[in-house]
């Protein structure tokens, strides 16, 4: 069984956010997995299936998953827009 933790680190650029991930990965000695809103693809479904994808193989490494630009694709709900609900549920 293996144990996740979720850190949320946030901040302007510049700021030494992706130095601090690189620098726990290497303490932690695990593969680092960067994944980039780029190759997220467009669609919820894209999103969806690529992301527990990600997670799958994440797992089986060992790897800590690194979600560059997540805020992207978080973004208030509205109750009129049926399509941007779908990509942040």
């Amino acid at each position: 069984s293996s144990t996740s933790r979720t850190i949320l680190l946030h901040g302007p650029n510049g700021t030494g956010k992706s130095l601090a991930i690189s620098c726990t990965a290497e303490y932690a000695r695990r593969p680092l997995f960067m994944l980039s809103s780029v190759h997220l693809g467009n669609s919820a479904r894209q999103v969806h299936e690529i992301v527990i994808n990600v997670f799958k193989l994440a797992d089986a490494w060992g790897a800590m998953v690194v979600l560059d630009d997540a805020d992207l694709y978080l973004f208030k709900r509205r109750n009129d827009a049926s399509i941007d609900n779908n990509v942040v549920s």
